[in-house]
């Protein structure tokens, strides 16, 4: 759910439903979610939108865990196909205790079109002009996390 969150010129909301499919062996993970709403994050027509996500997380050391993952994703739709992406992670955790970890990742989205490359928000600029970014680019992640 994104509580009050629409695509302001249609009235769409974000929220969906999706179920989820998995397995682990060892350290390696495949995951499988099927969007089941008829809208999925904000665009419509949408019902049957897939995302495959991939990984592995092998311990290099005692604390240190290599965390790899790939992802495809196809939305579902008449014209949708703007919207499907992949992307990839590479990253590091170090669990310090077995509450608190830290963790450093590098990610990237490709394979995508220009409604990813030159995503506009709903931020404005100091003119009033909405903020327009790439969403794939390559971004490093840092992380803190405290298990309760």
């Amino acid at each position: 759910l994104y509580p009050g969150a629409r695509i302001s010129e249609t009235g769409t909301r974000f929220d969906y439903t999706e179920l989820m499919l998995g397995t682990t062996w060892k350290t390696l993970y495949a995951k499988a979610y099927f969007t089941v709403t008829q809208d999925f994050f904000g665009i419509t027509d949408a019902r049957g939108t897939v995302y495959v996500d991939l990984g592995a997380n092998p311990e290099l050391a005692p604390g240190w865990v290599l965390n790899l993952h790939a992802g495809s994703g196809k939305v579902a739709g008449s014209k949708n196909q703007i919207w499907n992406w992949s992307d990839v992670k590479i990253g590091l955790t170090r669990n310090w205790s077995p509450s608190w970890s830290t963790s450093i990742a590098w990610t990237h989205g490709f394979g995508m079109s220009d409604a990813y490359r030159q995503y506009m928000s709903s931020v404005l600029d100091k003119e009033g002009s909405p903020l327009v970014s790439n969403v794939g680019a390559g971004t490093v992640v840092l992380s803190l996390t405290r298990a309760f």
